[in-house]
């Protein structure tokens, strides 16, 4: 366990002592597919590290009537921690998108180690601004991108967050379908299904096993 706790950043600058500690404050889970690990409005108990699988992390519009996909996170990344520093309840909903095993810290330990390691609350500190910035600019790009330009650059994010080098292109390596897509760009699934037609007839992208494949990545940046 102690391996995958010194991947994760914000305990990157921890010494051999702390790492231990934390690790014996944590527990292993293996979680099944489409399951929640935790919802909107729940009282939050822990923060999670994935050791394998991946999570997805929505939320969901009431007035909207819509479900936002914020972020898909793999192997090394962690969630949960902002609602056990606010004391709010969960903002969001993180469900399984393939069987994953996680390392669970429950909330009193975790804050017990913040208060007395400045190392830790450095570390917290940089998270928090990078992912406020994620946000930042996921608000700009849904106030002033139209939608084929929204789903060519989130088609494009997944391609640096989950890409791998094939013959013909980047292959997106994430099951992902066009209800998915529309979660991701706040749009619905007919309109994601459109576009990725038309990208798809300009030889932008291609499709493999319900996995995207993109071919010419400046043209479909052109989109943006």
């Amino acid at each position: 366990m102690i391996p995958w706790i010194k991947n994760v950043s914000f305990f990157a600058d921890l010494g051999d002592e702390a790492i231990e500690a934390i690790a014996e404050i944590s527990e292993l889970v293996t979680i099944n597919i489409n399951t929640n690990i935790f919802v909107e409005e729940d009282v939050p108990d822990s923060l999670y590290i994935i050791i394998s699988g991946q999570v997805a992390i929505e939320k969901t519009f009431t007035d909207l009537k819509r479900k936002k996909t914020l972020a898909i996170l793999e192997a090394g990344d962690f969630f949960g921690e902002m609602a056990l520093i606010t004391n709010n309840k969960r903002s969001a909903t993180a469900i399984t998108k393939q069987e994953s095993v996680l390392i669970k810290i429950e909330k009193t330990d975790f804050i017990k180690m913040l208060k007395v390691s400045s190392s830790l609350c450095f570390g917290m500190l940089i998270v928090v601004c990078k992912r406020l910035k994620e946000a930042d600019e996921e608000i700009s790009t849904l106030s002033f991108q139209n939608i084929p330009g929204r789903i060519a650059m989130k088609l494009i994010d997944l391609a640096d967050q989950f890409g791998v080098a094939e013959e013909g292109g980047i292959l997106i390596n994430l099951d992902i379908t066009h209800s998915d897509l529309s979660d991701m760009v706040g749009t619905n699934r007919e309109t994601v299904s459109k576009y990725v037609s038309i990208f798809k007839k300009e030889g932008s992208i291609d499709s493999v096993n319900q996995k995207i494949l993109i071919k010419n990545h400046s043209q479909l940046s052109s989109w943006c």
